[in-house]
């Protein structure tokens, strides 16, 4: 594992990768300079290939779900995110652009 001084080896844990995805070939090397919010690549060619799955949380210190992260690991730490031409009516009303899922109630805007 070539990783520079300061840097940290975590296990990746993405789910539905075949059995050879494991804490000795699937991990992200964090460097001591990661800021929160930072995208994460795994070491696995499979699960790099497939996209990026992670993102850095400096406040947990640990790799934490993408699709998780703004509503789980913000922490105040990010601002929040504004698009498209409603943003300032949803902020108006209250709000904040957030759309809940068919599935009932997820929040999650990634």
């Amino acid at each position: 594992i070539a990783r520079s001084p300061g840097s940290v080896v975590v296990p990746c844990r993405a789910r539905g990768m075949p059995m050879d995805h494991n804490f000795r070939t699937a991990y992200f090397v964090i460097p001591e300079t990661v800021e929160h919010g930072e995208e994460l690549i795994c070491s696995y060619y499979a699960c790099r290939n497939a996209g990026i799955k992670f993102r850095y949380c400096s406040h947990c210190k640990i790799p934490v779900a993408k699709r998780n992260f703004r509503k789980r690991h913000n922490h105040g730490l990010m601002a929040p995110k504004v698009s498209g031409s409603r943003a300032g009516a949803d902020l108006a009303s209250g709000t904040g652009g957030v759309i809940a899922s068919a599935r009932g109630g997820d929040t999650d805007e990634e």
